[in-house]
């Protein structure tokens, strides 16, 4: 009996398990915005990488970055240990994490590897090629 009881639930409770663990689902980084303070998962195709004097790398989706209503802030120790992030440059993403609100724009820091999937590959970015 009880054997049929576990079982039972292991068949029926798994996928809820599944569910409540399966990504959010995906929006397009022009409604990035919407999803300020809230954990989502934002795609686009990367135009530019910037490298700032402080050494934070920014991934954007707009020509000129101020114009853009979302790019991705990347620490210069996360960039260091990412590897080269130029090869994201004209890449369709995927990147998952929390979104915040700067003035009227949205933004995401990229912190773990596992965050950003190149929209080709289905796998966790694999930066560390060289130009």
């Amino acid at each position: 009996m009880r054997a049929a009881v576990w079982m039972t639930w292991l068949i029926f409770a798994n996928p809820l398990w599944a569910a409540a663990a399966s990504p959010p689902e995906c929006v397009p980084f022009t409604r990035a915005l919407e999803k300020a303070g809230e954990t989502a998962c934002i795609t686009g195709k990367v135009v530019d990488v910037r490298v700032a004097r402080s050494g934070t790398t920014y991934l954007n989706f707009c020509r000129e970055p101020r114009d853009c209503g979302f790019a991705i802030a990347v620490a210069a120790a996360d960039a260091r240990r990412f590897g080269n992030l130029t090869v994201l440059k004209n890449r369709e993403i995927r990147i998952t994490g929390k979104v915040f609100r700067r003035e009227h724009r949205a933004g995401m820091v990229w912190r773990r590897q596992d965050q950003l999937l190149v929209a080709s590959d289905e796998a966790p970015a694999k930066v560390n090629q060289q130009p």
